[in-house]
């Protein structure tokens, strides 16, 4: 088993549907929709917005550097 992280961003939906058509053709691989945490940041996505919070992250870090 090989695991590899691809996080990418559109705001051209044809853009986006032509890479993942390339990258399906090169590469096995599995799209498992939108992201929600990423090296502990929690990430909501909504309609019109993007929301990144921080909290868990922080809270790991101050209590390692103590």
């Amino acid at each position: 088993m090989y695991k590899e992280d691809l996080i990418f961003t559109r705001n051209n939906p044809k853009m986006f549907e032509d890479f993942m058509q390339a990258m399906t053709k090169e590469f096995e691989m599995t799209d498992i929709g939108f992201i929600s945490y990423y090296l502990g940041i929690e990430i909501v996505q909504g309609e019109d917005e993007i929301f990144v919070n921080q909290e868990k992250f922080a809270k790991g870090f101050s209590r390692s550097s103590r």
